[in-house]
């Protein structure tokens, strides 16, 4: 089975069916598949005529477009899964550019996260490929001014936190804070030197006439 024209595989097909011939409506649709999938088609031809051989079935060309309808719908379900994880994955990188791929300086490290490397797997190293990478390399040119501004943004923030911390150092060691401090501890202490009020005073102890001075 060399040859993919129709025609031939039809012949050969005949005679490993033992002689069979197909129903119009069983070709027809058999040729749809052939001229799409035609590997699909010679692989479905050879199981049928080992099944028809087994004696497991009767009418092969009935049972060959069976199996080949049911291998294109799951064919078809297969290309629809493939694309639609194929996006999600695409959506979900697009996702990591803008939450955390941003921040990265270099492109081939996002390569390296995105598609793999010589260490590790990937998200999308199933689906790599020079469009793909080009597509999504360009998509974090565009969003990475947006990480750099942040982290001019996060550096302006540390250096203003920094200057207020030294501003308050500064503030409580100057001069006048510390001229400040002592004439409240002076204060304190006159304060704290004076009488409370309620103790009465000592009375002054007069040497005068009135007293009897032994002699």
């Amino acid at each position: 089975m060399t040859d993919l024209a129709w025609s031939t595989i039809r012949n050969d097909t005949i005679d490993r069916f033992q002689g069979q011939t197909p129903r119009p409506d069983d070709e027809a649709p058999i040729i749809d598949v052939f001229e799409v999938h035609p590997q699909l088609v010679l692989r479905a031809i050879d199981e049928t005529a080992d099944a028809l051989a087994a004696g497991k079935i009767t009418w092969a060309w009935s049972i060959l477009r069976s199996r080949l309808e049911r291998g294109t719908e799951a064919l078809r379900e297969a290309t629809v899964d493939t694309g639609s994880e194929r996006q999600k994955r695409i959506r979900n990188a697009k996702t990591w550019i803008n939450n955390a791929g941003l921040h990265y300086e270099h492109e081939h490290h996002v390569e390296a996260e995105l598609f793999g490397d010589d260490y590790s797997r990937g998200p999308l190293t199933d689906y790599d490929d020079p469009k793909l990478r080009a597509e999504l390399i360009a998509y974090w040119r565009e969003q990475r001014p947006r990480g750099e501004q942040a982290e001019r943004d996060f550096e302006a923030w540390n250096a203003k936190c920094a200057a207020d911390h030294q501003l308050v150092l500064e503030t409580k060691h100057s001069p006048s804070a510390e001229a400040v401090t002592s004439s409240t501890d002076v204060e304190h202490s006159s304060e704290t030197a004076r009488v409370p009020e309620g103790e009465p005073e000592p009375e002054p102890v007069i040497v005068g006439a009135d007293e009897d001075i032994a002699w």
